[in-house]
């Protein structure tokens, strides 16, 4: 427990996790104003308007540009927290740091996640509209925010494979930032096939209460079985390196 509380101190003590805070505070006032957002002059049923409000927050624009980088910018705590010299020599063995590191990126996700469901929320409250929430929008939100979660977990594992293979934060963000970018082309094109943002919030589905009752087992076991092959291909390339010889030059 004294471990956790040390991690969660690490990550509010930065200037860049208010930072990125303070964006999400002020992005959803942008439901204010977007005409595609909700209709003024037309009384569209209840569903829709907090629906409507939820892809405002996490419109495939929004994840692409938004969401995901910021995301990834505050995993940089995270490598500095677990790099360490004396974090390192802590867990005496590569295999009981690498899987603190998956637990410990996977309360970064999940805090990540609650967070910005919550934005949904905060939009629907500001847009005066907190009636028109319902228990199978609530239901349908914790299932999305399960899918959420695995999929930062993925970001979150490729990031660190690329920022300790290669010593640079950068190319972490990178390598991360190019599943989603593969994506987002990949949705320009009008293609079928995307590998990771379209399941992880739900998108490009006509009906999301619908959909997400008979696609959840699936979706879940997909996004599942990615996270455990990146894990196993990340802990299998990061052994191959000696822990103690690779700390402090990613940051240099």
């Amino acid at each position: 427990m004294k471990f956790i509380i040390m991690y969660i101190r690490h990550l509010i003590s930065t200037m860049r996790s208010w930072i990125i805070i303070l964006i999400w505070i002020l992005y959803p006032l942008n439901t204010l104003l977007g005409p595609d957002t909700l209709s003024k002059t037309s009384a569209p049923a209840n569903e829709t308007i907090v629906y409507s409000l939820y892809h405002n927050i996490f419109s495939f624009y929004t994840v692409t540009f938004i969401t995901i980088p910021l995301f990834l910018l505050l995993l940089e705590h995270h490598s500095n927290f677990f790099d360490e010299p004396k974090v390192l020599i802590r867990h005496q063995s590569f295999a009981r740091w690498w899987l603190k590191r998956l637990g410990f990126l996977c309360i970064d996700s999940l805090l990540y996640a609650v967070f910005t469901n919550m934005l949904v929320f905060y939009a629907i409250f500001i847009n005066s509209r907190i009636g028109a929430i319902t228990l199978s929008f609530i239901a349908t939100l914790l299932k999305i925010l399960i899918f959420q979660l695995v999929g930062y977990m993925v970001l979150g594992i490729v990031y660190t494979i690329g920022t300790y293979m290669t010593g640079k934060n950068f190319l972490g963000f990178v390598f991360a930032y190019g599943i989603v970018m593969v994506d987002f082309v990949l949705f320009q094109l009008q293609s079928y096939i995307q590998f990771l943002i379209p399941q992880m919030y739900f998108l490009l589905v006509p009906n999301i209460e619908t959909d997400i009752d008979r696609s959840f087992a699936m979706i879940f076991v997909y996004l599942t079985s990615l996270l455990c092959l990146v894990g196993l291909v990340g802990y299998l390339l990061s052994s191959r390196m000696d822990v103690l010889g690779g700390v402090n030059h990613a940051y240099e």
